[in-house]
């Protein structure tokens, strides 16, 4: 593609590039040894995970650089490990924490993906988001390069969590982001505003998003 189109940038999306270390492997070798022989490296991004120390390597980090990855989406949908736990993504913050010292080594910027208001969200774990994100203010606006944070967590039909809804104790709503549980709209939406708020306050982009704010404000008013 590059050589047909003279594009030397791509982005992959929708699949985790690095879902299969093995793939994953194979792909920063053969990039690897394809940029040495190029005048205009290629270079590219995509949607990504973080993994433990053992899975993902230093040298995994330094073949990754090579290879000419510039730039990762990351799903971290909160900085509190117990929510991660219940969602089923198997990195710690000792992870991201890894991750970002080599992000930072290499040069590779990331974006944060999060979530405010999760079924099993509590003041404490709210807490938790804003205090990780205090001690990671150093990468504020430069190897985090935003932190984009959605709409508060919807629970659409035939999904595991429409399944464990009474599980739960959740009523669900004709608004997939109006569910009452241990927690209102209202309060979800208050939990945003002050990630938001804090953020802002250590510096970290997060991108407006004028479609987001008026769905928000019209979810406020159902």
């Amino acid at each position: 593609q590059s050589s047909r189109t003279g594009i030397n940038n791509f982005i992959f999306t929708d699949s985790l590039i690095n879902g299969s270390m093995k793939a994953y492997r194979d792909l920063i070798t053969r990039m690897t040894e394809h940029n040495s022989k190029r005048v205009n490296p290629i270079t590219w991004q995509g949607q990504f995970i973080f993994r433990p120390s053992n899975q993902m390597t230093a040298e995994d980090w330094r073949l990754s650089a090579s290879a000419g990855l510039v730039g990762i989406d990351i799903g971290i949908e909160s900085l509190s490990e117990s929510i991660r736990d219940h969602m089923q993504k198997k990195f710690s913050n000792d992870d991201i924490r890894f991750g970002l010292k080599y992000m930072q080594k290499y040069n590779i910027q990331g974006s944060f993906l999060m979530i405010a208001g999760y079924v099993t969200d509590t003041e404490e774990t709210v807490q938790e988001t804003l205090d990780m994100f205090t001690e990671l203010r150093p990468y504020a606006n430069n190897t985090i390069r935003k932190v984009a944070i959605g709409t508060t967590l919807a629970i659409l039909p035939d999904t595991p969590l429409e399944h464990m809804a009474s599980e739960l104790g959740i009523t669900l709503a004709k608004q997939e982001n109006a569910w009452i549980g241990k927690t209102t709209l209202e309060k979800r939406l208050e939990w945003r505003r002050k990630i938001i708020t804090h953020c802002n306050s250590l510096g970290y982009y997060i991108p407006e998003n004028e479609e987001q704010q008026a769905l928000l404000s019209h979810i406020a008013h159902v």
